[in-house]
């Protein structure tokens, strides 16, 4: 799908999470449409989480980005 698609799948939904995987490059491009920003250019690396905060009941998405985890800074907390 792209990422209107997903939005509106995401709006449909009657949850208060939502727990989306993927791979590249729609999740950097969800990332973007989901902040408000599609022309954003995200690099979504592999094993990357993030944490995005959106009002289903919007129009359009203005999400607010909590936290964005790569893999690598997860490996360097665990040592």
């Amino acid at each position: 799908g792209d990422p209107p698609d997903v939005w509106a799948e995401i709006r449909s939904l009657s949850l208060a999470q939502v727990l989306l995987a993927s791979h590249e490059p729609l999740c950097g491009r969800l990332l973007a449409y989901l902040l408000g920003c599609p022309p954003l250019d995200v690099e979504f690396k592999k094993g990357a989480i993030a944490r995005i905060d959106v009002e289903p009941s919007a129009a359009g998405p203005r999400g607010s980005l909590q936290w964005l985890l790569t893999a690598k800074l997860a490996e360097g907390a665990s040592k």
